[in-house]
Order: structure tokens, then sequence, then C-alpha cells
């Protein structure tokens, strides 16, 4: 995992090493909801949420609290809290 703990807030890219997050079209042998589970271990934190990629400039805001690895939460390409 690459992250960037900034002042105010971090930045974080999951890497391949830390396990196939597709959600469709998986051909990996382990099981999504672990690979989640161990990307917010990675992260220290209890809940992600992954907007479906639109390729745009738009951020998806998430106000509302979240449990576990929400994914399609929204579009976007970038998600603030």
């Amino acid at each position: 995992m690459l992250r960037y703990d900034l002042d105010s807030f971090t930045v974080a890219f999951s890497e391949r090493g830390d396990g196939d997050l597709r959600v469709s079209n998986r051909t990996a042998p382990e099981p999504l909801e672990q690979v989640q589970a161990r990307v917010l271990d990675l992260l220290g934190v209890e809940a992600v949420a992954v907007p479906r990629q639109v390729h745009g400039a738009d951020a998806m805001l998430v106000s509302d609290s979240l449990r576990g690895y929400s994914v399609g939460a929204g579009e976007g390409d970038a998600v603030v809290t």
C-alpha cells in the first residue's frame, strides 16, 4: 500500500500485492471479502467508500457513516469525507 500521511488528510493507493480488489471478472483465488478486510487493516480504518470510477474530474462526497468496504457508493474518481 502506498500511503502518504499529510497534516490534514491521508492519501492511499492499494497495490497489486495487496490483493485483487476487482468486483467483476475476478480470477483471483482469494475471496474478495478477505482482500477488502486486509485493505481496511492496512489503512487502519473501519470503513472505505469506493466510487464507480468514471475517469473524469468529479469527486464523490461521503457525509453518511459507513461500515466495512462499501463498493459503488457513488460515482467519481476521488472520495471526500
